[in-house]
């Protein structure tokens, strides 16, 4: 499964994680991540669903694009959380999915997810460094 964001280098990460995918003859699940900040949800007050479809339309597009240069066809899911731990290791184990591949700021240490989805999540977490990417 490779996690998406909307952070700079993720063409670079989805290029590394079909090659992981095509090299161990799995399959890939790509997860767009929006975080729903309930401080944030009460001062915006607009129809979460069509945000979400607009992002959610927004990715798979990028996504298609990406598809066009590799033969894997990954699922797509988008993931709506304020407590990403817990609902991504939900999904994790009903699509019965065993690593997790994250890209990863060096100079976002402070601000990242890598050491708590590390730390919660109960299969291995593969980080690759975006830094040199962008």
């Amino acid at each position: 499964m490779l996690m998406l964001q909307g952070v700079d280098g993720e063409h670079v990460l989805f290029q590394y994680a079909t090659a992981l995918a095509k090299t161990l003859n799995g399959k890939l699940t790509l997860v767009h991540v929006i975080f729903n900040q309930k401080e944030n949800a009460r001062v915006l007050n607009v129809d979460i669903r069509s945000s979400i479809s607009d992002r959610e339309r927004a990715i798979r597009q990028k996504i298609n694009e990406w598809r066009l240069s590799t033969d894997i066809m990954p699922e797509i899911e988008t993931l709506l959380t304020d407590n990403i731990s817990n609902d991504l290791q939900t999904l994790l184990e009903q699509r019965k999915i065993n690593l997790l591949v994250i890209g990863h700021h060096q100079h976002l240490i402070d601000y990242s997810l890598t050491p708590l989805l590390i730390k919660t999540l109960c299969i291995p977490v593969l980080i690759y460094p975006l830094d040199k990417y962008i």
